[in-house]
């Protein structure tokens, strides 16, 4: 708990140590143009939601089949080879094949089925975390892809900016779902999976709605 916290201290202080002006890393935040600073956090703070719920499962579903259901670890460990595989034919797939329908409705899409699977592994059997891999495939790469279109003159800035938050994203879950699990145990730390899908969800709906209603 302790390395992870200082883990989170330390990548919450990258995101605002000062650059020297002009600096060409300069954080992407701080040069971003004012007018759409605020929708570029909103769309950011969607997509560390989404990232919450594939590394919580990348990193503990071993965990929560071994102490939950009472599989071994070598059973475990298949099961999270199967969820990787799933994101691989996903992200595959969806390089090959290019759907009909919008980039933001791949993304919704894609939470709603997220939710729907995670609360198909807690609630009924583990199968659903691994199908879950499968529909987090798209996120990724269409929210990338939905930056150029809703930021088209900062869309570097905007993604520069995802990828630190969403490394503060990866620490801020692993200290939390430890506190979590040493606390109350890890299957009440995975509820945060749907929970997170679901606020991204909302978040990103919000977002469209607020900022970008035409796109």
């Amino acid at each position: 708990f302790l390395l992870g916290a200082a883990a989170l201290v330390l990548g919450l202080g990258s995101l605002w140590v000062r650059r020297p002006e002009g600096s060409p890393d300069a954080p992407s935040e701080s040069t971003l143009d004012p007018e759409i600073r605020s929708s570029a956090w909103f769309f950011v703070i969607s997509y560390s939601f989404y990232f919450w719920g594939e590394l919580a499962i990348a990193s503990r579903l071993p965990l929560y089949l071994t102490r939950t259901q009472g599989y071994s670890v070598e059973n475990a460990n298949y099961y999270l080879t199967y969820f990787f595989i799933a994101m691989l034919v996903g992200r595959t797939g969806f390089s090959f094949f290019k759907p009909e329908i919008s980039r933001k409705a791949v993304i919704f899409t894609s939470f709603i089925a997220t939710i729907l699977c995670s609360m198909v592994g807690l609630l009924v059997h583990p199968i659903g975390f691994v199908i879950a891999g499968f529909t987090l495939a798209p996120s990724f790469p269409f929210m990338l892809g939905y930056v150029k279109i809703l930021f088209p003159n900062n869309a570097m800035k905007v993604t520069s900016l995802a990828i630190a938050t969403g490394s503060v994203t990866i620490m801020s879950m692993h200290v939390i779902i430890g506190t979590l699990t040493d606390r109350f145990g890890i299957a009440f730390s995975f509820w945060t999976i749907p929970i997170t899908q679901v606020l991204g969800l909302v978040s990103i709906m919000l977002h469209s709605r607020i900022f970008n209603k035409n796109r």
